[in-house]
């Protein structure tokens, strides 16, 4: 802070003028509290002397009593209305005051008896940029750099002042003159280095930071945005390194905590990510959002038991966290507590009741409970949910008028589209017929492999693929809202099979490739979803866990389009024919399903396929079960010919895999076994 020396006025002796010519130096000097004892001594002979009041103003300011430097220079303007010091010094103790609209009055005060002053164009600057006016503190940085061209202070606030608005290349010239002026100085060049950064020079960042890391090896927040440069370089060990070393030099840096733990996020490594919250949360106990985050971690970690310890811990400091209520929610669901699930997920939608996930996930109970009244229109927060998350507006056809039922279809064209899954497709595809015989002109959009199958599908006048050239329609429905759109009901679902059929020729073909038949049972098999599920950890199983179908003298036909690398030499061992990279498409797996007797698949769209052709398909659920094969049953009123076989322990299939050989030894009395070998 610059010093304003006050004009004389008061009475003037000698040795009032020594004392404070010693109080003036002595401020300089860094020695306030000598300063100040000189300046109260003028004082008490003197109680009107302006300039004992301004230096001791300016000595209480400095030791942090702003009230009491406030109170003595304002003493010092109302006696000397038009002292220049006196109001430049008042205007810093008002702005270190956070009384911005003061300060800037004595400023503007002070600017007009000394418009050349170069400070104190440079301290309006500083108070505009408080008061949030960035235009007007570039224009005054501009007035301090006119008067005096080497000023660095106004060079950085004006780079940051520029910065703030967006003009990136403006502030990085002006950081750059600074650095012209003083190379050596840290500051100046972390200013250059987080510029360079934001316009995604990532290299020159980086480089500027270790520059100013030199001259200033303790500067805790070059060391966090060194890390951040690293970080976009794909330096992962190196961002880590730097991210350490800004928490050494201050444990308690929540941005540099958060940026480790979101790197060890993206690494996927949970384990460090945990210990990484447990330090903060040591520093910070009571910080609900931290429990949170642990909890979110913990479930990463399938340690759901203190996933939810660690979510009641954050609701207990904070009972609203709306996140927190949804993520124990499907925490619960995961453990199967469906019921406890339940009651998170309503009292999160009855606190925001705009909160689209929250609405989603009691959806998901209700229909698992079987209460589709309740489950159908909470459902559709489906929509809002993929629309707030980015999906494309076309998936959706915002533009065109939804139609939920509320008008007759016939004579219209209906425009039905995919959004989720290919299982959810040929699962929900049934109701295009339906709709067929109201009288509308049914139009399908769905995923690519499906469309050769699905033009198939009885009444429907088209089928195309998603993200194709528009088509002409009058209405259009998520494939997924049909259920609510036709009121179904447990007892109304339309679970009438076969609904979809293989083409006559491709299974006359895929028959012939499998080779003549034996005595054996012909048993298709899948047993792994697609990995990008965000349950699939839950569904599908290691191919070894059915190795005991495979003792079993059965003909096992692969159904499994992608077999991982790891399991390629299990397919071999267990004896599978596996035709995955020739089945091009859906059609092709639909033929190849007509030529087996049975199905046996892990909750994918292979289940599906088999459900909708009406072939026996004996499926494995989750210990967590997907809502449409709802609880307790063992069969499916989506699929008459489904047989489900459920899992009592989430990994652990075995006791299904045993009852699914159980359940062959039944169907196929003489039954005998065979060898295998190199699998568990």
């Amino acid at each position: 802070m610059a010093m304003h020396p006050a004009a004389p006025r008061g009475r003037s002796d000698l040795a009032s003028e020594s004392a404070l010519s010693r109080a003036a130096a002595l401020l300089q000097a860094g020695r306030w509290g000598e300063a100040e004892a000189l300046c109260r001594q003028v004082l008490a002979s003197n109680p009107e002397r302006v300039e004992a009041l301004n230096i001791l103003g300016l000595c209480v300011l400095q030791r942090g009593d702003v009230e009491q430097a406030i109170e003595r220079l304002q003493g010092a303007v109302r006696l000397a209305p038009d002292n220049f010091g006196a109001l430049a010094n008042l205007g810093s103790a008002l702005q270190a005051a956070g009384r911005y609209g003061e300060a800037l009055t004595a400023i503007e005060r002070a600017a007009v008896m000394n418009p050349a002053n170069a400070d104190i164009a440079y301290n309006r600057g500083n108070v505009l940029r408080s008061l949030g006016r960035e235009e007007d503190a570039v224009a005054a940085y501009g007035r301090a750099l006119t008067l005096r061209p080497d000023h660095v202070g106004a060079l950085g606030n004006r780079g940051n002042a520029l910065r703030e608005l967006g003009r990136r290349e403006e502030a990085l010239r002006d950081f750059e003159a600074a650095i012209v002026l003083i190379p050596h100085d840290a500051r100046a060049r972390y200013n250059r280095a987080v510029v360079l950064q934001e316009l995604k020079r990532a290299p020159e960042a980086v480089a500027e930071y270790e520059r100013a890391l030199m001259l200033q090896p303790d500067y805790a927040e070059a060391h966090l945005n060194l890390g951040l440069g690293f970080k976009e370089l794909k330096r992962s060990d190196a961002a880590l390194a730097c991210f350490d070393r800004a928490l050494e030099l201050r444990a308690d840096f929540p941005e540099a905590r958060t940026a480790r733990g979101n790197l060890l996020l993206e690494l996927e490594r949970f384990e460090d990510l945990l210990e990484n919250i447990d330090q903060a949360l040591a520093l910070h106990p009571t910080s609900a959002e931290g429990h949170s985050f642990r909890g979110d971690v913990l479930r990463k970690l399938g340690r759901d038991a203190e996933a939810i310890a660690a979510y009641e811990r954050a609701l207990s400091l904070s009972a609203g966290l709306v996140k927190t209520l949804i993520n124990r929610g499907a925490t619960l669901l995961d453990r199967n507590e469906v019921a406890r699930a339940l009651a998170d997920f309503c009292r999160a939608s009855s606190l925001y009741p705009d909160n689209s996930l929250a609405h989603w996930n009691e959806a998901l109970c209700l229909l698992l409970l079987g209460d589709f009244a309740a489950g159908w229109p909470k459902f559709e927060w489906r929509v809002q949910r993929w629309r707030e998350h980015g999906v494309l507006k076309e998936l959706f056809h915002d533009d065109s008028p939804a139609w939920l039922g509320e008008t007759e279809v016939r004579g219209r064209t209906l425009l039905l589209h995919a959004e989720q899954g290919l299982g959810d497709t040929l699962q929900f595809c049934r109701y295009a017929p339906l709709l067929a015989d109201r009288g509308a002109r049914v139009i399908l959009e769905v995923q690519a492999p499906l469309v050769s199958l699905l033009n198939g599908l009885r009444g429907i006048n088209r089928v195309v693929p998603m993200n194709s050239p528009a088509v002409a329609f009058d209405l259009h429905t998520p494939l997924m809202s049909l259920p609510l759109a036709l009121g179904t009901t447990l007892a109304s679902i339309p679970g009438d099979v076969p609904y979809l059929r293989a083409d006559p020729t491709l299974a006359t073909a895929w028959l012939e490739r499998l080779g003549p038949r034996t005595s054996r049972p012909r048993i298709g098999i899948a047993w792994r979803g697609s990995p990008d599920h965000v349950k699939d950890r839950f569904r599908s199983l290691a191919l070894t866990q059915l190795s005991p179908l495979a003792r079993l003298d059965i003909e096992l036909i692969g159904l499994q389009k992608d077999v991982p690398a790891a399991e390629c030499a299990d397919v071999e061992h267990l004896g599978i024919c596996n035709f995955g990279e020739a089945l091009l498409d859906f059609a092709d797996t639909a033929a190849l399903l007509d030529s087996v007797d049975l199905v046996v698949s892990a909750d994918t769209a292979v289940a599906h396929l088999a459900g909708a052709m009406g072939k026996p398909v004996w499926i494995f659920i989750p210990f967590a079960p997907d809502w449409r094969w709802m609880l307790d049953r063992t069969d499916s009123p989506w699929y008459p010919t489904a047989r489900l076989f459920r899992n009592s322990t989430h990994g652990d299939w075995s006791a299904a895999v045993a009852d699914v050989v159980a359940a062959l030894r039944g169907l196929f009395p003489n039954l005998g076994e065979r060898q295998v070998t190199g699998v568990p």
